[in-house]
């Protein structure tokens, strides 16, 4: 059952009472409540959701910042075989050196954020993309670094609103 939770795996005691409703935009992710009175409420399910989130993001920025070494790898390798020339190399080798500073900027930025002080997904959204576009701009790197922050920060907007 998508937008379920198979909670008896986890706590197969029946001395727990579950109410679990299906995510949409106007309800709970999800409302546990326990014998002990214990709640499991929206704004627990949303911190978890907002450090997953941010997990995420931190794994993209990752492969982010490994593609851009491979791109670095591959631009000597063709270099050193002669088939791109030295000013094309140095010219290449230069925005990517580039590139990967402000992602690894954009990365510390990233690390900084404490998820409690969001209510949302969307604003940790919002700030990464003004704190993204306020730092390439006034940092000097390549612009292209925008999209590529826009496009892993959409992308698990996706994936953590499936």
């Amino acid at each position: 059952m998508a937008g379920y939770i198979k909670f008896t795996e986890i706590f197969p005691s029946e001395q727990f009472k579950l109410r679990i409703y299906r995510y949409n935009l106007h309800l709970p992710i999800e409302v546990f409540t326990l014998d002990d009175g214990w709640d499991f409420t929206l704004e627990r399910a949303m911190a978890a959701r907002l450090k997953k989130f941010l997990h995420i993001l931190e794994v993209e920025f990752e492969d982010l910042t490994e593609d851009i070494i491979m791109l670095q790898e591959l631009t000597e390798e063709r270099h050193e075989q002669r088939e791109i020339s030295h000013y094309v190399h140095m010219e290449n080798k230069g925005v990517l050196i580039e590139e990967k500073a402000g992602i690894d900027l954009i990365t510390s930025h990233l690390k900084n954020i404490n998820p409690d002080e969001f209510a949302s997904c969307e604003d940790i959204r919002e700030n990464i993309l003004s704190a993204t576009i306020h730092m390439i701009e006034h940092g000097g790197y390549p612009k292209a670094v925008i999209e590529l922050v826009k496009r892993k920060v959409d992308k698990a907007m996706r994936y953590i609103q499936e």
